[in-house]
């Protein structure tokens, strides 16, 4: 899935500036002057959007008969990266169906 592989790749480039801003704040507090961490640039294909509207667009785009056809041709990290999105979604209630049964299948798949 592309949006997972985009999606991915944001969330680690916002984790790199975080542990970035942390080395910084450190230094600072040493008072040793170093320049400030850029930040992450956003995603123009994104249009606006956070990583977790985007990846429930991608998955609400797949059609409701082939979730489980679609899902077979993940691989296992890219499953378990997708579990990150999906646990999100369950914990604040969005798309609680198509979500479940997705982790479901992913539970089925991977004895999870």
């Amino acid at each position: 899935m592309e949006a997972l592989e985009l999606c991915d790749g944001f969330k680690e480039e916002l984790e790199q500036y975080a542990i970035s801003l942390e080395i910084h704040e450190k230094n600072m507090k040493k008072n040793i002057k170093l320049s400030e961490p850029e930040k992450p640039a956003a995603k123009m294909d994104f249009l606006g959007r956070n990583i977790f509207e985007h990846m429930i667009l991608a998955l609400k785009r797949i059609r409701s008969p082939e979730l489980e056809n679609t899902l077979r041709f993940l691989n296992q990290k890219q499953c378990f990266s997708l579990l990150f999105y999906l646990e999100h979604f369950l914990r604040n209630q969005i798309e609680i169906e198509l979500v479940s049964r997705a982790i479901m299948y992913i539970m089925k798949t991977y004895m999870v």
